[in-house]
């Protein structure tokens, strides 16, 4: 049989198959610890910002206008909406005169 100088029968992967293991085992220990932190310290948002998910439905939404109109282009159902963006254009006579 095929015996290394150490008299390893296995021809010194013993050894390498043991450190393998410890290093396996010492990674499996080091991503538990890092997950058990991040979960006893979540990330906390500044106190004027809140997160969450979900969607809004509201039925009653009061615009103000400059002039009196009616509405002749509305945005599309489910747009994200941000600040400063048009969501309506109203048709008025006095606007065009």
């Amino acid at each position: 049989m095929g015996h290394d100088a150490s008299g390893d029968p296995k021809g010194g992967f013993g050894k390498l198959r043991q450190y393998g293991l410890a290093i396996f085992l010492i990674a499996l220990v080091a991503l538990a610890a890092i997950l058990i932190y991040h979960k006893l310290h979540p990330y906390r948002f500044p106190p004027n910002l809140i997160a969450g998910t979900g969607r809004i439905d509201g039925d009653l939404v009061n615009l103000g206008t400059k002039y009196p109109g009616r509405v002749e282009e509305i945005a599309d159902d489910g747009t994200p909406v941000h600040r400063g963006m048009v969501i309506a254009r109203i048709g008025s006579r006095e606007q065009r005169a």
